[in-house]
């Protein structure tokens, strides 16, 4: 975190994933993010979502992002014509898990298709649904964009955020709801059996036995460069914010880059480095958050703020001098 003055990190998996862990008592020690709530200040995160708490430290930054859904973003940043569509959505290559009595999504990483897949499975979506109301355009950061001839109104939830739910509070709701479930379950039924899948299975990866539809919108505006957005640099591996920082002149680079960016950060990994809550716990807290606490206790970082799902930790340069502070119990995190 060299040449960083404040950083802003959204890890909204986080304690859904130290709750799971301890379930089971296989909570790792977790000595960094002890240090960092124990020197810290803690209070409940508001009931914004996790992007906009993230945003909200440039308001003008918010405002413009909360008019631009993931659908248009994405196709914005792949050089659409905009105006050719009435609207935009995104379709996510998910692997849903059937229960007794439920339905729930695996982790996204799981049904990530190589690039050969992609082809494969577009093929057959496109040619099922030809002449239908749902086009599949370009294919970027593992998900299609979705060009739709007709307007769509409908709310959504980004898939990354519903792993291990039970899928049926987070359907399409809203206006054209119904409408963009049926075309879920089409294609469900056509991804059956499919010979991507029947691969996938041979090696014991997770098939792709659905498309996730959502960030469905318009854009009600020409992308342009924002003035706050130049203060910072944006890590991440969300595609609604990438593409929407790229569509607005914003420096940003994919989480794992090499070095660290000098000047304030924001930083948002969207879900877990493994589906393992406990070894995904002690990766996060040995590499990310380890370095975070180095820099903050050499001074090269001043200001931190955490949002971990459900709380927010805030720490200032001041931090490290509060030597009476103890890391954490297990019962603070």
């Amino acid at each position: 975190m060299t040449g960083t003055r404040t950083l802003r990190i959204a890890l909204p998996w986080l304690h859904d994933a130290i709750a799971s862990a301890r379930a089971v008592n296989s909570l790792p020690p977790l000595e960094s993010l002890r240090w960092l709530v124990g020197r810290g200040r803690t209070t409940p995160a508001s009931d914004e979502e996790w992007r906009a708490w993230l945003l909200s430290v440039e308001p003008e930054v918010l405002a413009e992002f909360r008019r631009w859904p993931a659908g248009p973003c994405l196709a914005a940043a792949t050089g659409a014509d905009l105006d050719s569509a009435p609207a935009w959505g995104i379709a996510q290559p998910v692997h849903l898990v059937a229960g007794l009595d439920h339905v729930r999504l695996g982790p996204v990483a799981d049904a990530l298709p190589s690039d050969a897949e992609a082809e494969q499975l577009a093929a057959t979506v496109r040619a099922h649904f030809a002449g239908d109301v749902l086009d599949l355009a370009t294919y970027r950061d593992h998900a299609w964009l979705v060009r739709c001839v007709e307007p769509v109104d409908c709310s959504t939830h980004d898939p990354a955020a519903l792993a291990g739910r039970d899928i049926h509070d987070y359907l399409p709701a809203g206006r054209d709801g119904a409408r963009v479930r049926s075309r879920m379950n089409e294609i469900q039924m056509v991804l059956h059996e499919h010979p991507v899948n029947e691969r996938r299975a041979n090696t014991r990866a997770a098939p792709i036995n659905a498309f996730w539809l959502w960030g469905f919108g318009a854009p009600e505006s020409t992308p342009s460069r924002l003035g706050a957005i130049a203060r910072w640099t944006l890590l991440a591996d969300d595609l609604w914010l990438r593409t929407f920082w790229q569509i607005h002149g914003g420096a940003e680079r994919p989480l794992g880059t090499a070095g660290s960016p000098d000047g304030d950060t924001l930083l948002a990994m969207t879900h877990p480095p493994t589906t393992e809550p406990a070894e995904a716990l002690t990766e996060v807290d040995s590499s990310l958050l380890a370095r975070v606490c180095q820099s903050l206790q050499d001074g090269s970082l001043h200001d931190v703020c955490l949002h971990d799902g459900a709380r927010v930790h805030a720490l200032d340069g001041h931090s490290r001098w509060r030597l009476w502070r103890r890391p954490a119990g297990s019962a603070d995190l």
